[in-house]
């Protein structure tokens, strides 16, 4: 029994195209694994990123209840010194109300800023988990390292 050159050619091909197309798959199924190693990472890092946040945020938040105190506590000194002294000791203790005043603004700004980014950061790892596709969103990762080139560096005054 002879077999036919081109069944020969077409069982031949059909093999090839199919050891091609298992090739791609693999590869394929491999990049899906580097990405979601990927993903979970860059999950990881926002998660942490959202923590540090939180604490600085609670932070601010505890400063902040400090700066109220010690502001009720000038007031008081003022009301108190306004009895007593001349108006002129009083315009110093005002000066110094709205130095102190001008601080708790400035904390209050802060805080503001730090909640606005802890809620930007949640919608991030919301956007990147919640993500059907498998190519990672540029624009996001873009926004992350842009936004964190430009987050104001605060610090502790008393």
């Amino acid at each position: 029994m002879k077999s036919d050159p081109k069944k020969v050619r077409g069982i031949l091909a059909n093999r090839e195209a199919a050891a091609h197309s298992k090739k791609r798959k693999s590869q394929y199924l491999l990049d899906l694994e580097h990405q979601v190693n990927f993903l979970e990472k860059d999950i990881t890092l926002m998660q942490e990123k959202e923590m540090l946040l939180e604490n600085a945020k609670s932070m601010l938040i505890d400063e902040k209840k400090e700066f109220m105190i010690r502001l009720e506590s000038l007031e008081q000194q003022a009301k108190l010194h306004d009895e007593i002294k001349s108006p002129k000791a009083t315009t110093t203790l005002n000066e110094q109300l709205s130095v102190e005043a001008q601080r708790l603004k400035e904390v209050l700004a802060s805080n503001e800023q730090l909640s606005v980014e802890v809620q930007r950061l949640k919608m991030a790892i919301g956007d990147v988990m919640h993500n059907d596709g498998y190519q990672i969103d540029p624009n996001i990762l873009q926004q992350l390292t842009i936004n964190e080139s430009d987050k104001p560096q605060t610090s502790k005054q008393l």
